[in-house]
């Protein structure tokens, strides 16, 4: 495939786009989540973290009416460098807000707690899900059953496990692996 353009320097893309924001701004072009989502991701591909919650800052205080266009932007970053503080601060912000929350954003809260060693939240969040109108996937299962592991609970990891099994929800081998991880962990691994 041929490139017009040279190849760019890594990390350069999410500077061009905050530029491109700020250019956009200044001419009065009308910014709205999608002109900021697409911000966002750019900084997100870059692993720029303070750039996203600089971002989010900035649409919360403009008039621009928040939307789960920001927030999933916001709470699909990259595991890898995400301050799990800093996620469960934006899913709280959503809470207050009164942003309908979606399955997705909860099982992203859901790991935020894992991370955070705060297992107890994440079960806590998971019994929400199951008592909403929202669906249970195999991800939110994995993500309650995972918690559980790093609280070094096994029972309730077990018990997630069952109520899997016995749902619409098909077992995956994420869910078994981790539930198995739990129980070794519990001194349980004969279960």
């Amino acid at each position: 495939m041929h490139r017009s353009a040279p190849a760019r320097k890594e990390g350069e893309g999410w500077e061009n786009a905050l530029r491109l924001l700020s250019m956009m701004a200044q001419r009065t072009v009308e910014l709205d989540t999608t002109t900021f989502s697409a911000a966002i991701g750019a900084c997100d591909d870059a692993g720029v973290w303070e750039q996203v919650f600089h971002l989010f800052s900035a649409v919360e205080a403009s008039d621009i009416d928040m939307d789960m266009t920001v927030f999933r932007a916001i709470l699909g970053a990259s595991p890898e460098w995400v301050e799990w503080e800093r996620s469960l601060q934006l899913f709280s912000w959503m809470a207050e807000s009164h942003v309908e929350l979606n399955t997705a954003v909860y099982n992203q809260a859901i790991a935020c707690f894992r991370k955070g060693g705060i297992w107890e939240k994440g079960l806590y969040l998971f019994n929400v899900i199951a008592q909403s109108q929202l669906e249970l996937s195999a991800i939110t299962y994995n993500a309650a059953i995972s918690a559980c592991e790093y609280g070094g609970e096994w029972r309730s990891a077990l018990h997630l496990f069952s109520a899997m099994a016995e749902s619409n929800v098909q077992v995956d081998p994420i869910a078994f692996a981790t539930a198995v991880r739990a129980c070794q962990q519990g001194g349980r691994s004969d279960k």
